[in-house]
């Protein structure tokens, strides 16, 4: 079946629905918030706690004011492709079908490589690191300290970019693919 929505995160942001690109997305708060909706879609998250990440110096009636605003044009950029629905004092990412983010692929990735590696499946565990590290070309916000919302999901994801990089240079360096070894160890230190 068709993807009702497509979320690149780890290589810039890019959105696609129904196969179409979205060439008005949203920057900013309003980007930051979306990709958190995107992220924790299967469960709501509370206004309260949208309020104190990304206006945490408003006073309450502000800090909903600035919310309502930023989830109108959200659901604006969305139209028909997705509801961001309100109950209960939570917010929720609605999207009537598949779902693709690229963040939870390299998750997957790196997990299905992790279980390989233990069930001894060496050659199915390089290819899955090395998916997984094609996928993930930048951090999911550019400055991980800097977004209070996301900064540690940011941090998690690059966490587990290093832990990928180090298993799949170690298994090539065990196959004495020495060249091989060398591109993800290279590529842990730039980003250290």
């Amino acid at each position: 079946p068709q993807l009702a929505m497509g979320v690149q995160l780890l290589d810039g942001f890019r959105l696609w629905v129904a196969g179409q690109p979205v060439t008005d997305l949203p920057h900013g708060k309003a980007a930051s918030l979306f990709k958190l909706l995107v992220l924790h879609r299967g469960r709501p998250v509370a206004r309260s706690r949208l309020c104190s990440l990304y206006w945490p110096d408003a006073d309450a009636a502000s800090a909903r004011n600035n919310l309502n605003v930023s989830m109108t044009r959200l659901r604006r950029l969305l139209g028909s492709a997705a509801q961001i629905c309100f109950a209960d004092e939570a917010y929720q990412l609605l999207v009537p079908g598949p779902v693709w983010v690229d963040a939870e692929h390299f998750e997957q990735l790196a997990e299905h490589g992790a279980c390989a590696e233990g069930r001894i499946q060496l050659d199915e565990a390089q290819a899955a690191y090395a998916e997984a590290a094609r996928l993930y070309l930048s951090d999911l916000v550019p400055d991980i300290g800097g977004d209070a919302a996301l900064g540690t999901r940011a941090q998690q994801l690059r966490d587990r970019l290093h832990q990928v990089l180090a298993r799949l240079a170690a298994l090539r360096e065990s196959s004495g693919d020495w060249h091989g070894c060398v591109r993800p160890a290279l590529r842990a230190l730039e980003l250290d």
